[in-house]
């Protein structure tokens, strides 16, 4: 089982203010719920519950939606399904340390939500991450000067 933190997701593995929380759950809605298609193990991204009507759950195709109920935080609400599960078969994607501190604790494990991201993130049109640019030869020279001369480029 993978437990996602959804609202760490968003501003880790994102980037993305939680000002823009509804658009954020979205996006990782929509990705990881892609994801899990084509996964034989369930997938569960849990957010903070500030939902009228409280706490409620649901599925986005192959992907589980829970949103914590008001008196319980997302961490909360994770670590009670990990308690309910078989620990040491859960993953936790959060780069919040104090939830990995429990959650190894319990027996499970961790990935940081950037490089779960980064794992999942769909590739970009046309292929693959474009390359950096080879520095030209006179560049690479003058911080060869620079460096072997102990001299601040700035001049200081």
């Amino acid at each position: 089982m993978i437990l996602v933190d959804g609202h760490n997701l968003i501003g880790r593995g994102l980037r993305m203010p939680l000002s823009r929380e509804e658009e954020g759950r979205r996006r990782v809605i929509e990705r990881l719920a892609a994801w899990a298609s084509s996964r034989r193990e369930p997938v569960t991204v849990v957010f903070d519950g500030d939902r009228a009507g409280g706490a409620h759950s649901g599925r986005v195709g192959a992907l589980g939606v829970v949103y914590a109920p008001c008196a319980r935080t997302a961490d909360d609400e994770i670590l009670r399904l990990l308690r309910k599960s078989n620990p040491r078969s859960v993953l936790v994607v959060t780069s919040d340390r104090g939830l990995a501190v429990c959650v190894r604790g319990l027996g499970g494990r961790v990935e940081a939500a950037e490089a779960f991201w980064a794992r999942i993130r769909p590739p970009r049109p046309g292929g693959a991450e474009p390359e950096k640019p080879e520095p030209a030869e006179e560049e690479v020279e003058e911080w060869l000067r620079i460096f072997r001369e102990g001299k601040n480029p700035r001049g200081k």
